[in-house]
């Protein structure tokens, strides 16, 4: 049978015609591998916690035994940049061109929303409910207060800010805290009652 895969073959001609002399020929047939070119897709995606991976196509088309690898971690999950390389285990083909490609995990988009906002004094200190979607986000949320910490009857602008999150990022949540005087339910005059 002819040589298909890439390799070193030695073809063998024999002459066995009566009106010639017998004799045999060698040659040497050299098959290269063949040139394969990758294009990488499905570099881009959001946070979502489950790992991530690029795809790659071939030309000529079908070509197989390709395999990716990623750095700094081997199943990218979290949001970064990691690094993608491919590799070829195939005798008949050699990779050419590029051969390495970026995969980015954008941060998910998050919301943070205050409630509580009026509140009555008590001469502690006033604090809003911060929930977050998702859930989960709600401890790695500073809430700040201007002018002033709230204890006081008055009025505090309220920030709350999603502190650096590794996968999560959110626009700041603002909003009035009111802190309303207390009533007093009744009281009593004790003593003298002339004035």
């Amino acid at each position: 049978l002819a040589p298909v895969n890439a390799g070193s073959y030695t073809a063998t001609l024999t002459v066995t015609d009566p009106n010639h002399a017998a004799d045999t020929l060698t040659a040497t047939i050299e098959i290269t591998p063949a040139p394969v070119e990758l294009v990488f897709g499905s570099l881009s995606h959001v946070y979502d916690g489950t790992a991530k991976s690029a795809a790659v196509t071939t030309t000529p088309a079908g070509v197989t035994g390709v395999s990716l690898s990623y750095s700094p971690d081997a199943a990218p999950t979290n949001a970064g940049t990691y690094e993608v390389e491919a590799t070829l285990s195939n005798p008949n083909y050699a990779l050419t061109g590029t051969t390495t490609a970026q995969l980015v995990i954008e941060k998910a988009t998050a919301q943070i929303f205050l409630s509580n906002l009026t509140q009555v004094y008590d001469g502690t200190q006033k604090v809003v409910t911060v929930t977050t979607v998702p859930a989960a986000l709600a401890a790695d949320v500073v809430v700040g207060y201007t002018p002033a910490v709230p204890v006081n009857v008055g009025s505090y602008a309220v920030e709350a800010v999603l502190d650096d999150h590794p996968n999560y990022e959110a626009a700041p949540a603002n909003g009035t805290l009111t802190s309303i005087a207390a009533t007093i339910a009744g009281f009593e005059i004790v003593g003298d009652d002339s004035f």
